[in-house]
């Protein structure tokens, strides 16, 4: 990941973690089930606590985009195409 946040933002960090997750989720090689780097080291290239790394991590995944293993790693949820239309 090659991102920054904004320290002297008034939004937390996490939130802004969270964004740029869902901006790097957008990838064509992450919807493929590319695996996420490791929390520390998004917490590392960030510059931020492994702790806000995992908050924005675990809204992602309550929210059903972001699947964790433990011992595996963190990947993006296949989205499947949802409607009403009935025959």
């Amino acid at each position: 990941m090659d991102f920054s946040l904004d320290h002297a933002s008034p939004a937390p960090l996490h939130a802004q973690v969270e964004e740029l997750l869902r901006q790097v989720m957008m990838g064509p090689e992450y919807q493929q089930g590319k695996m996420l780097p490791p929390e520390a080291q998004m917490a590392t290239d960030l510059k931020v606590s492994r702790n806000t790394v995992r908050a924005a991590i675990s809204r992602l995944v309550q929210e059903g985009l972001l699947e964790r293993t433990a011992g595996v790693g963190t990947k993006v949820v296949k989205q499947s195409i949802a409607t009403n239309l009935t025959d």
